[in-house]
Formats: C-alpha cells, structure tokens, sequence
C-alpha cells in the first residue's frame, strides 16, 4: 500500500499501513512514536503540501508532521501517530527545519470514505 496525504474540510489525513510501500522505520516497534516513508512511496495532495506549510515551527527536530531530504537518500515524509492520522492546524505543527517544498504533489489524490465519514461525524 502506498501512503496517502489529503486535506478534508481543513483537516489534513495521512493514511498509510504498518507494512506500507516505503517505509524507513518499524512503526509498531518499541519506541517508535510515528511512520517514516521514503516520499516517493507517497501520494499527496497539493492542497496537502500548502496545508503543511502553514503549520507554526517548533523550534526544534521533532513536529506532528516533517519532510526532508535526507543526506545520502531520498525525500522522507514522516509523521507522529498512527496509520491512520488526523491533523487540526490548531494541533499540528512541523520542525524548524522542515522543508515541504521537496514533496512533489500527486494527481488524482482522493480522500478516503472513511476519513470523511470520520470528519463529518466530529463534526
């Protein structure tokens, strides 16, 4: 399975798998506190990147969400939480030394049913 990053309703969703395309990190590993993916295991929306540029920086290495380019491989996108995450702008932030504009945006990304069904019955 390949991840996927979306916005819906202003919220951003990352849905991915323990066994996902890409992955750097053993997730359910002790000690692991999210994914980190390869981005080019990655399906992302613009709308997505844009949302994640606007997130307030930490200050420090560590955010509900980061991508990089990593110094002798590839682009990584990585996330805090689960295979299935949500993101509120007044919850998510990034580290300062984040770089969103190394993603490159995927076509035709949809929002999963199930995110949605999730959203709108928050709300």
């Amino acid at each position: 399975m390949r991840t996927q990053v979306f916005v819906y309703k202003g919220v951003l969703g990352i849905k991915s798998a323990v066994d996902a395309d890409g992955l750097l990190n053993k997730p359910m590993y002790k000690g692991q506190l999210g994914f980190v993916v390869d981005a080019a295991h990655v399906d992302i929306q613009q709308e997505a990147i844009d949302w994640m540029r606007e997130l307030p920086r930490t200050g420090d290495d560590i955010g509900a969400v980061d991508s990089f380019q990593s110094d002798n491989g590839p682009v990584v996108f990585s996330w805090l939480g689960g295979p299935m995450t949500s993101i509120t702008k007044e919850e998510g932030d990034a580290p300062s030394s984040t770089d969103f504009g190394v993603l490159t945006a995927s076509p035709d990304v949809e929002v999963p049913e199930d995110f949605k069904n999730y959203i709108d019955g928050e709300q």
